[in-house]
């Protein structure tokens, strides 16, 4: 199994994802595709899309198109700056998230992830950095 095939079954074994309804559509080397269809309950009093649950989509696409970049194991967040453009709303039915990788170096992985409607209307723009594993830690399978 390559490193493509074990992230997209990681993925689709991750409890938040799954509580959420996170799916991940598109896997490819320094890429990854996830949308999220939004829920009455992911709404603030205003009837917009709580900036948390934004924010997670965005990240959990951010850290998967990181892993692409590594071997194995996980490559954690060290800094995710994100800013919000316009509101999500129930009208806007779906969040899709598109992460790309613009960078790496021998210890991180930088992504951007815009975040979107069906329409192609970006939302909101994540930019993070991934820390990767030091080799030494890692155990040979």
């Amino acid at each position: 199994m390559g490193r493509l095939d074990e992230l997209a079954v990681r993925a689709s074994q991750e409890p938040l994802a799954e509580f959420l309804g996170i799916k991940f559509d598109f896997f490819s080397e320094g890429a990854v595709n996830a949308s999220l269809p939004i829920r009455q309950d992911f709404l603030i009093p205003e009837g917009f899309v709580q900036g948390g649950v934004i924010t997670t989509l965005a990240d959990f696409a951010g850290v998967y198109a990181a892993m692409t970049k590594i071997k194995q194991g996980h490559a954690p967040a060290v800094s995710i700056d994100i800013t919000f453009f316009r509101p999500f709303t129930l009208d806007d039915k779906t969040m899709h998230a598109v992460a790309v990788v613009q960078n790496e170096s021998r210890s991180f992985v930088w992504v951007t992830v815009n975040v979107f409607v069906e329409k192609g209307k970006k939302k909101a723009q994540m930019t993070a950095i991934f820390a990767k594993p030091r080799q030494d830690n890692i155990t040979a399978s």
